[in-house]
């Protein structure tokens, strides 16, 4: 559980500093926040020509990552996928009160990552589960 929490932290950490690339390059992240935030930096749908393919790859990354941490966890499966969705609208909300911009994009990247790495779990269970069948079998 603890790694989850970690992996939470810099999630937050990613999503939320002013400048990704100061936090890529240089290691050094700051945060600007407004109990305010402006409601017109979220972006519904823009040209998909202008979306940053890191920027898709990473949000995606991030919460496969999470996903998978917390299903190593003693969480029940259904709860692991539900704390990994909150969060990543929750961090995708919380961008507007650190002066980021919340996208559309960003949300499905994000929920990509969390339902992909839920099939990943799901069929590495079902096959370990059948080989542990036949294994018995066999016995």
């Amino acid at each position: 559980m603890l790694y989850a929490i970690f992996w939470a932290i810099f999630i937050f950490i990613a999503t939320c500093t002013n400048d990704v690339h100061a936090l890529l390059h240089d290691a050094k992240f700051s945060f600007t926040f407004t109990w305010t935030p402006n409601w017109q930096a979220f972006q519904f749908f823009y040209p998909i020509n202008q979306i940053s393919q890191f920027e898709m790859v990473s949000h995606f990354f991030l919460f496969f990552v999470f996903t998978l941490i917390l299903a190593d966890t003693s969480i029940r499966f259904r709860h692991t996928i539900l704390i990994a969705v909150i969060y990543a609208l929750f961090t995708e909300y919380l961008q507007l009160h650190f002066y980021r911009g919340a996208e559309i994009y960003d949300m499905i990247a994000n929920l990509s990552g969390i339902f992909a790495a839920a099939i990943f779990v799901w069929l590495g269970r079902l096959i370990l589960r059948k080989g542990k069948s036949m294994w018995n079998r066999a016995a």
